[in-house]
């Protein structure tokens, strides 16, 4: 045998031996039966498709129609189609409605939806909408493999044919059949079962006290009644049972013994677990943050996972689930009404509401139409009738053109003998209506204004103040980590963190008093330049009282929350991480209310100041 031959040989030994010891002690299992089920049977599984369809059922899920300029509109909650949504049938909320259709379809990659009745009258809404699992459906087909039609079959009755009209079907891709979509565990089948197995493992690992098994052996010989008196003592003493880790075991007749399993640790455990489950996860399209496994994430890092994750994987599944509703309820029956998601409640997505509008200026800079620039970006205000016209800078000319002169006569100027076709003395056919200009005074009212940067300045500060707070929950869950037992909130210090989130929201602060500055002095009838700016006293004068607000007593609240807590958890034992993690999420969830109670102060602040010195109302 040559030396290739041998390592071949050798590697073949090593991975029996290696799946031998894996699974040695693991009860017979069905893969099948597990692939058929595993949202029950994997864990991982069942938070990535319940954490999914659990955060798609939270969005309002609306009817509209489209005005004459293809605004949508919501119409009202009493319209027969809206309360369809809102109770989509006796036994179902809209949410858990849209949770159950977002699982099944994630687990199955199929969904039906099926209106009932099913031959409901032309333009008629349906009385109720139910959610069908895949394996009570079956598609026929034609000779071309095209659907014919559906068969119902609930619990083992008789089969109800539907016609494919009444039915609406919510699939994944899948390039080996037409009609039926590819579950995304099918193609994560592998992972899926290895994780489910190291999970199996690890569970009988434990059992067996933590210590891998291992032969015994001697130098005499031992008789057959010895040895399989031996035997029998030691399966039923020490085998794999509950309750039978850490026995002591008696050895006789100079038996010695000898360990020959493959801890964890030579078998790579971790390794192999983590990348089995990275695997899951993408194929499932989750991130790590948005399931708190957060250990080698930066607060960074972790808002954009939980962005990207709304983008890439919520977003996409809630078009899809919106165009197969509209096709099926309204398309088919030639009526004028659509379904929209308000993605303007989804939290996660109002700091890229800001970048957005930092990109619409720019590109109405740039000479786009405000109503080109709301479409193209997806603003979700409605088109306005001054909203076609495009503005561009007064102060710009084209730098190739030397002595050009706008104003003066001759070729491209206004005046002088170059007619002008948009003036009705040079242009008989001209239009003598002058153009429309962008409405001014009442026409634009300031509640929409404040409305508008409130929610602008807000979404700013509610960034910062959520990454202030994830640095500190990393930061504590690594000390009590360390620390165990002895951990208090005294070991963990966060004036750091206060000195961080001054920096991070004076600025904020600064903007937003400035901003309803320029709103009250902006009433003034006439202004000189130099009144728009706001004067920098005006603005330190309410920096001045930072360190009293609610955003650093924000922080000074979750030492205290942290030290109730703590000795709520010393008394009935409840686990310190959880504990922080607790705090740190109340605290969280607190940021929003905070950041929107001290930017109303600010821009009040700012708009009192501006209508003292002006001397306006």
């Amino acid at each position: 045998m040559n030396k290739l031959s041998r390592f071949i040989t050798a590697i073949t030994e090593t991975k029996s031996d290696i799946d031998r010891y894996f699974l040695r002690n693991l009860p017979g299992q069905d893969m099948a039966a597990i692939m058929d089920d595993p949202y029950t049977n994997v864990s991982l599984v069942y938070t990535c498709i319940s954490t999914t369809a659990r955060a798609i059922a939270q969005v309002p899920l609306m009817v509209v129609k489209y005005d004459a300029r293809e605004n949508p509109i919501p119409v009202a909650t009493s319209h027969p189609w809206q309360k369809l949504l809102n109770k989509p049938n006796y036994m179902m909320s809209r949410g858990f409605f849209l949770e159950t259709l977002i699982s099944f379809w994630m687990l199955d990659g199929n969904v039906c939806i099926i209106p009932f009745p099913p031959n409901s009258a032309a333009g008629g809404v349906p009385q109720s909408l139910w959610p069908v699992r895949w394996k009570y459906m079956t598609p026929e087909k034609d000779g071309n493999g095209h659907l014919s039609r559906w068969l119902y079959k609930p619990n083992q009755g008789t089969s109800i044919p539907l016609e494919p009209s009444e039915v609406l079907h919510l699939k994944f891709f899948n390039p080996n059949d037409n009609v039926e979509g590819l579950a995304p565990h099918q193609a994560g089948k592998l992972p899926i079962q290895t994780l489910h197995k190291a999970a199996n493992y690890n569970s009988q690992f434990f059992e067996n006290g933590a210590v891998p098994g291992g032969v015994m052996h001697t130098d005499k010989q031992l008789s057959k009644t010895t040895f399989d008196r031996t035997k029998a003592q030691v399966n039923q003493e020490y085998g794999v049972k509950s309750g039978q880790a850490h026995k002591i075991m008696v050895l006789e007749q100079g038996l010695k013994w000898a360990g020959t399993g493959l801890s964890q640790r030579d078998m790579e455990f971790i390794n192999l677990h983590r990348l089995n489950a990275e695997e899951i996860l993408q194929i499932y399209g989750m991130k790590k943050s948005i399931i708190s496994i957060t250990g080698d994430l930066n607060f960074a890092t972790a808002t954009a996972e939980r962005k990207e994750w709304w983008h890439g994987t919520c977003l996409p599944l809630m078009r899809l689930l919106v165009d197969t509703f509209s096709f099926g309820l309204f398309e088919q029956k030639n009526l004028n009404f659509d379904l929209l998601f308000d993605i303007s409640s989804i939290e996660a997505l109002h700091e890229a509401f800001a970048e957005k509008s930092k990109t619409a200026e720019i590109l109405l800079r740039l000479g786009f139409t405000r109503n080109e620039v709301n479409s193209r970006l997806e603003l979700g205000f409605p088109n306005v009738k001054w909203g076609d016209t495009a503005y561009m800078p007064v102060n710009m000319m084209p730098v190739n053109l030397e002595g050009f002169d706008p104003f003066a006569g001759g070729p491209g100027g206004v005046g002088g003998d170059n007619p002008n076709p948009n003036n009705p003395q040079d242009n008989p056919d001209a239009d003598p209506t002058p153009p429309e200009t962008p409405p001014q005074g009442d026409d634009e009212p300031k509640s929409a204004q404040l409305a508008h940067l409130t929610r602008s300045f807000e979404g700013q500060m509610v960034g910062k103040l959520k990454r202030v707070l994830f640095d500190m929950r990393k930061n504590t869950l690594e000390i009590s980590t360390r620390l165990t037992d002895d951990f208090t909130p005294s070991m963990v210090n966060f004036d750091s963190n206060k000195v961080m989130l001054t920096r991070f929201v004076t600025p904020i602060l600064a903007g937003t008093v400035e901003a309803g500055y320029q709103i009250a002095v902006t009433e003034k009838d006439s202004l000189l330049p130099e009144d728009i700016q706001v004067r920098p006293d005006i603005v330190s004068n309410y920096l001045v009282n930072l360190p009293k607000s609610k955003l650093l007593g924000l922080i000074e609240q979750v030492k205290l929350d942290l030290e109730k807590g703590l000795l709520v958890a010393k008394k009935d034992g409840t686990d310190i991480g959880r504990i922080i993690r607790d705090v740190f999420n109340q605290s969280m969830s607190k940021a929003k209310n905070t950041a929107h109670t001290e930017v109303l102060k600010a821009l009040n602040f700012g708009i009192e100041a501006g209508s003292k010195l002006m001397e306006v109302n």
